[in-house]
């Protein structure tokens, strides 16, 4: 599972840093950017809670993927000489935050529906 986790990190990196006609294409710019942005590291983080079963590691992971956040906005400052985007920042990593709570919440929905 790490290894798809590693390849899916891959292609977020991939598409964020994409030149504008790449993103246009794909259907990442417009209303729903921040939504993306959002399920996609929401979707990352419950990746790892489901991998990395202890506390330390599970610390560790998210340590790594805010970081893996603030690199890829930085990179893409960098590259295209946008102004850097701290509100995309800010959704990316309250996906994170946010990840634990909505795989809580979908494991209390699963295990209801089980007989």
């Amino acid at each position: 599972m790490r290894k798809w986790i590693a390849l899916w990190l891959f292609l977020v990196l991939l598409l964020s840093l994409a030149p504008f006609p790449v993103k246009k294409f794909f259907g990442t710019m417009g209303p729903l950017h921040n939504y993306g942005h959002f399920a996609i590291f929401c979707a990352t983080g419950i990746m790892l809670l489901h991998v990395e079963t202890t506390r330390p590691a599970r610390l560790a992971a998210f340590m790594f993927l805010f970081l893996f956040c603030a690199v890829t906005e930085g990179l893409q400052y960098l590259l295209y000489h946008n102004p850097f985007e701290w509100s995309d920042l800010l959704v990316d990593c309250s996906g994170l935050i946010l990840s634990p709570v909505s795989k809580t919440l979908w494991d209390r929905l699963y295990s209801l529906s089980e007989p």
